[in-house]
């Protein structure tokens, strides 16, 4: 059920089958269901189970941890380095930026693509997520100035993020 938030799976008994009830009121009736959804949403209980999952299954999701990533897809129309390294790695005396931007994945070096991605981590990632855009082009761009062959300004590139913390 792409583009499609699901908040209920009922199993009907009686029928052998199993309800999908979708947040904009659209339902789906099928035989079996395989869900895939990521493990904040179970831990969250964004899901309403009917019947409720087995003890064991909700024990289980409860004891699975899990972290917070922001990736940062930087497309660039020319990429800023010629270098078939496939990772940069940047520096920062601010011990509350580290994990911010200071990874970069070379998908030039890697595939020919001019584009680099840069994650938030750990604590970080929510700090990743939720600046403005530009402010993030800002640090982006002189993060970037440290291995590119020029220094990079904000214009020369557009951002796409993931954003899992504030997803329905």
């Amino acid at each position: 059920l792409l583009n499609h938030r699901v908040v209920e799976v009922s199993y009907r008994e009686k029928e052998e089958q199993t309800v999908v009830v979708c947040a904009n009121g659209k339902q789906f009736t099928a035989d079996s269901v395989v869900l895939n959804v990521p493990i904040g949403v179970l831990k969250k209980g964004a899901i309403k189970f009917s019947p409720r999952l087995p003890k064991e299954k909700t024990d289980a999701i409860e004891r699975i941890g899990f972290g917070n990533v922001c990736k940062v897809l930087i497309v660039f129309k020319k990429s800023p380095t010629a270098s078939k390294e496939h990772y940069f790695g940047v520096t920062t005396d601010n011990p509350v930026e580290r994990g911010l931007f200071t990874f970069y994945l070379n998908l030039y070096g890697l595939a020919g693509i001019p584009a680099l991605m840069t994650f938030g981590l750990g604590g970080n990632a929510d700090m990743a997520e939720s600046m403005p855009e530009e402010q993030a082009k800002l640090l982006i761009a002189k993060r970037i100035s440290c291995f590119a062959e020029k220094e990079i300004l904000p214009s020369e590139f557009s951002i796409y993020r993931t954003n899992w913390r504030n997803k329905d």
